[in-house]
């Protein structure tokens, strides 16, 4: 495992010492003669046209950024625009789940070029590196025995390794950066829950959930992370702080939530369906367009109905309702449905 500091490689990218290019094409190489199977999808074309806009910039006289040329594999769990997203299942997930977070996002903006989407277990939720819908890579320690690579975030330490990346994104929620990591012989980095947003990524839990990276030396982690951590909101200065990305789905959701809380805490189980995705936001940053009636409140993407938690509700029957309203009819079907079944419980002993 050859490896330059990821500092001294953007500064002769920025300085027009070497190439993004050569970067890019070197991680070409590394994929192409590797059978650890870090990748679930490899974008060499992708990777070409975004090294070569770096080099553009260069050229112009701009400064591409202090991650400038530095080649990045992605966790199948974050949106890439362009780029198919399964989380570690059988099917691709809908198109709305390419869209980019910040911390993709981010990374573009700092001048990183993103190769791939690497492996995971399926939704994340492993921590050993297992997935059988989607193979499992090969951990490099032992090229003779398939070993696990560590998970949830399998592909990751794992595309460091045969060349193919020099910063590899995971997540983190009881240890998916951190294990893989540990198993692969890489540095692990998982900030404080809430510092980075998490917006862009398959959910495992909305309440513990960290965006985080693997690289090769903790010189690299202080770097990446100097570099992003300003771009975060709440953190960076205004003059540092990312553009203004307004999105009123994200506004109605919150809204939503909002009025949960307002809501006495014994409607506290009310907060499940607000960790679902699988209903239509109206996008007027405190309205929700109404599901279907009799629609059963989920995560969107378990299939298996012996796993599934759900809330089923009624909603109310209007094309727009307001969040806080939305929710006080929720909390009466609620209420409805809790009488009626204690109700049949006492008459004839039905086990709910």
């Amino acid at each position: 495992m050859n490896h330059s500091p990821i500092a001294r490689v953007a500064a002769e990218v920025r300085s027009g010492a070497t190439t993004a290019r050569s970067l890019a094409e070197d991680a070409i190489r590394s994929y192409e003669a590797s059978d650890l199977g870090a990748y679930i999808a490899f974008d060499a074309e992708g990777a070409r046209r975004r090294a070569d806009a770096v080099d553009a910039a260069v050229a112009r006289g701009e400064d591409p950024g202090p991650l400038a040329g530095v080649t990045v594999s992605v966790k199948d769990l974050y949106g890439v625009e362009g780029l198919p997203i399964r989380a570690g299942t059988r099917r691709e997930l809908p198109d709305r789940w390419q869209r980019e977070g910040f911390l993709v996002r981010s990374l573009r903006r700092l001048g990183a070029v993103v190769v791939g989407k690497t492996h995971t277990v399926e939704l994340a939720f492993g921590g050993i590196g297992l997935n059988p819908n989607t193979g499992t890579p090969i951990n490099p320690w032992d090229p003779a025995e398939h070993r696990a690579p560590g998970g949830s975030s399998s592909g990751a330490g794992v595309s460091l390794w045969e060349g193919s990346a020099m910063l590899a994104l995971g997540s983190d929620t009881g240890g998916s950066v951190r294990i893989p990591a540990s198993a692969t012989g890489v540095v692990g980095m998982r900030h404080t829950t809430g510092r980075w947003p998490t917006d862009g990524v398959v959910p495992l839990s909305t309440t513990f959930d960290t965006v985080g990276f693997l690289t090769h030396t903790v010189e690299d982690t202080r770097h990446v992370f100097q570099a992003i951590d300003p771009l975060a909101p709440g953190v960076g200065s205004p003059d540092t702080a990312p553009d203004p990305d307004p999105d009123p789905d994200r506004d109605a959701l919150a809204a939503y939530r909002r009025a949960i809380d307002e809501r006495p805490r014994e409607w506290l189980a009310l907060k499940q369906l607000s960790e679902s995705d699988d209903w239509e936001l109206g996008g007027h940053g405190d309205s929700l367009k109404r599901p279907p009636r009799g629609y059963t409140a989920d995560h969107p993407l378990i299939e298996d109905i012996k796993r599934k938690h759900f809330i089923l509700t009624h909603y109310v029957d209007a094309e727009d309702v307001t969040a806080p309203d939305f929710v006080d009819y929720s909390i009466r079907r609620f209420q409805e449905t809790r009488e009626w079944m204690a109700f049949l419980t006492k008459a004839i002993g039905l086990p709910f």
